[in-house]
């Protein structure tokens, strides 16, 4: 038992070449991760100030030659500490599942005992990325959830801002003006956007199952493509597909194969900002243990912890230490189908 524990104990298992060998995982791409709208930020701690801003424009009194000029008031209220959060996963291999490898010549035994490494690290780093997922979601949201469902920060609570009223699309009647509607979600996001808007900015939605194959067969929605040169757009929108309508880019999601875990609740929609500065932030802590310690954080760390008293067993782990800001919470709008 003893022998196999020490082909662990080489180079290659030590935390910092562990950490590079799970930065070098292909990440498996997820919708709100690729499209880019978290702007990271990597800490050197764990702790992030977030300043809560007005950012309104006002209009200034004419005054005559010499008089003083009108007075800007700072209109940052209040500057918030937030700590970012902890995530860590791990998978014990014991000595008997490794038994075989010891028949075999050293160097193979080392590239078997890495293969196996690397099969679990693969593993937890995947349960890491779709709880990343998780987190944007909840940002898209206003309130980032735990994995039980409890609430880990609530943006709207902590700016003081009451969610948007939710947008009643009438899908169930045929004469509704969808467009109108479309419309209607945008002015409000400018609106609420306060400066952050800008000529770049889209609006992109997230809808459950049931209300994208409402709003795509309803009869103004095809009415319009029927009429315009990219038609085809409609006809190819399949499921967990994407079309632009209303000037917004509408998202069949596909969350998690529960349709729970991570998803858009039935009969809803979520909109949300893309390319507006600032609105959403991935903010990632760095690492508990000594060699990162004052180091720019990554989004993994990952260690091998040994069995020091028995020698039965090697764990790999990682951890990761994100939080996910959303500061335009007033710019979030969510709707229904009917």
């Amino acid at each position: 038992m003893a022998g196999i524990i020490d082909i662990f104990s080489g180079n290659p298992f030590r935390m910092v070449e562990m950490t590079e060998s799970v930065q070098k995982i292909d990440f498996k791409p997820q919708l709100l991760g690729s499209l880019g709208i978290f702007e990271p930020d990597y800490l050197r701690g764990r702790d992030v100030g977030i300043s809560e801003q007005d950012g309104t424009l006002s209009l200034i009194q004419t005054s005559p030659n010499g008089a003083a000029p009108a007075e800007l008031n700072p209109d940052t209220k209040l500057v918030r500490k937030f700590t970012t959060t902890r995530l860590a996963k791990g998978s014990t291999i014991y000595g008997y599942e490794m038994q075989g490898i010891l028949g075999l010549p050293e160097d193979e035994q080392l590239v078997e005992a890495m293969t196996e490494v690397a099969d679990r690290q693969r593993r937890i780093r995947d349960d890491i990325e779709l709880t990343h997922e998780n987190m944007r979601m909840g940002a898209i949201n206003g309130v980032v959830k735990d994995a039980d469902g409890s609430t880990i920060i609530d943006w709207f609570s902590e700016f003081g801002i009451a969610p948007p009223a939710e947008v009643d699309f009438e899908l169930d009647d045929a004469s509704t003006k969808v467009l109108l509607k479309c419309h209607d979600v945008r002015r409000a996001m400018q609106v609420k956007a306060k400066g952050a808007w800008n000529n770049t900015t889209s609006v992109h939605a997230l809808a459950s199952n049931s209300f994208y194959d409402q709003f795509i067969t309803h009869a103004s929605v095809e009415r319009t493509f029927l009429n315009w040169q990219a038609a085809s757009d409609l006809r190819q929108a399949s499921e967990f597909g994407a079309f632009v309508f209303g000037n917004i880019t509408w998202h069949n999601y596909r969350g998690t194969d529960d349709g729970t875990t991570i998803a858009v609740p039935d009969g809803k929609v979520r909109f949300f900002p893309v390319g507006a500065r600032g609105v959403f932030r991935e903010v990632f802590g760095s690492a508990e243990f000594i060699p990162y310690v004052n180091k720019r954080a990554l989004d993994i760390y990952s260690l091998l912890v040994e069995d020091q008293q028995r020698g039965a067993w090697v764990r790999p782990e990682q951890y990761s230490y994100p939080l996910h800001v959303c500061t335009r919470p007033e710019m979030l709008v969510t709707g229904k189908a009917s």
